[in-house]
This record gives structure tokens, sequence and C-alpha cells, in this order.
């Protein structure tokens, strides 16, 4: 591993409080960084691996950052909307990809009226910095006519329950500083309790470290080197994909 790298993964497994606040001044500064390239890398490469029909669906990509994402759907003839709750995030989104509808909405806070339901929900990297895990995960479910597709930070635990950890305000973490870590069974539960019946994860990991953690049961979502993420695809009715597997 680099010295980059290790740096990296030092500030991101401390919620990014240890970081000298300078280097991530800007929206700019946390999403082109390296290391934050390449995680999308390994995570768009990874949806591809999935053999989901995306083609031509509807999406709305919750907590898009800059929109480095969204062009995976665009690319599939998917009318995508962006949302991110920070104004600064949308206003870089807009400048780089004109094409791409965005709005300022804080999926946990915002009023969601006037939304559409959409094929797809897409949020990648936005639960954890979250407070109130379980309403947001309600709300996304109220938008999604038919896959929920999320990547989070995990709690390494059994049992549904949600640790709560302090962030900082940086442009890539919590909108209030109070952020969790759920779970897998937490998130499990709250989807089946929305009517998502079926519960899938990508057969392939994502080729990046924060993917291939161990589980020990401790109540951690880090280890030495990496954070703990987990990928969930969550439908109301089966999907028949080469990619995935049940949860």
């Amino acid at each position: 591993m680099s010295m980059i790298h290790r740096i990296t993964n030092f500030w991101k497994i401390n919620g990014a409080t240890s970081s000298p606040k300078f280097i991530f001044r800007k929206p700019e500064d946390v999403f082109d960084y390296p290391a934050a390239l390449e995680i999308n890398k390994a995570r768009l490469a990874n949806l591809d691996t999935l053999g989901i029909a995306f083609r031509g669906k509807s999406v709305i990509d919750i907590g898009c950052g800059i929109g480095h994402l969204a062009g995976y759907f665009t690319a599939k003839n998917c009318p995508v909307l962006c949302v991110d709750g920070r104004k600064e995030n949308i206003r870089i989104l807009k400048s780089r990809y004109p094409q791409l509808p965005a709005r300022v909405i804080d999926i946990e806070r915002s009023s969601l009226r006037g939304l559409k339901k959409f094929d797809i929900v897409f949020c990648y990297g936005l639960l954890y910095h979250t407070e109130n895990p379980a309403l947001v995960l309600e709300r996304m479910c109220k938008l999604c006519k038919d896959i929920l597709l999320i990547e989070t930070v995990i709690c390494d635990y059994d049992k549904p329950l949600v640790r709560f950890e302090e962030e900082t305000t940086a442009v890539n973490q919590s909108l209030t500083t109070l952020a969790c870590r759920p779970t897998i069974n937490f998130i499990r539960l709250k989807l089946e309790k929305s009517g998502f019946r079926y519960l899938y994860t990508p057969k392939i990991l994502p080729d990046y470290p924060d993917f291939k953690f161990k589980f020990k049961n401790n109540l951690e979502f880090s280890d030495k080197e990496a954070l703990h993420r987990k990928i969930f695809i969550a439908a109301k009715s089966k999907i028949r994909a080469k990619g995935i597997m049940p949860l």
C-alpha cells in the first residue's frame, strides 16, 4: 500500500477528523482526491458485474456529491435526477455536468413533495453520514418503484443495531456532525419492513479494500487498513441477474 493510501485510510477510518482542515476546503478537494476516484472506479466496475437490466430506467442518485457516478446511468439512456444536501456540491455538479438535472435535497430533512417515484433509487456512500438511518431508508423506499441500490459503511455485528459516531462537517461528511454505522441486519430489517422482500448483494466484490473485510462480530466499522463497506440490492419482486446473490 502506498503512502498516499495509508494516509487516506487513516483519515477515512477516523471520520476525516484527523485530516488537516485545509486539505478538504472545497468539494473538489474531496471528490477528486485520488482515493475517492479509485473507489468510484471500483464501484462503477462492480455495477457492470451485477447483470441487472438498468437501461432506460428512471434513476434518482441520492447523495450524489458532484455527480461522478451518475454518468453510469446516463450512458444507459436512464433519465437521472441527482440530489444532494449541500448547495456547493450541486453548484459544481451543474458546472461539470450541465446536462444532468440536479436539486439540493437533504434526504433526511427536506420535503419530498413533488418528487415522483423512480424505477431505481441509487444511494452510494451516503447512509452512514446520516443521523437517522431508519428514516432515510424509509424515505428512499417511498421513492422507489423497483430496485434500491445502497452502499454504506456498516458496523460489524450480527444484531440489528446502529452505532453512532461524530463526524466533521467536511463536504463529504455528515450535515450535522452526527453520523451512523448501521449493522447489516438493521438495514435488512428496515428494508423488509418497508416492503422490499428480496434482498441481494453482489457475487463479486468491488476491487477496493473497504469491501474485503472479514466479519468478526466486534462492533467495529473499520480496521487498520480500511472501512467496512457493504452493498445492498433491494427489490419488491425477484431479480433474475447473474451477478447477484441473496444477502
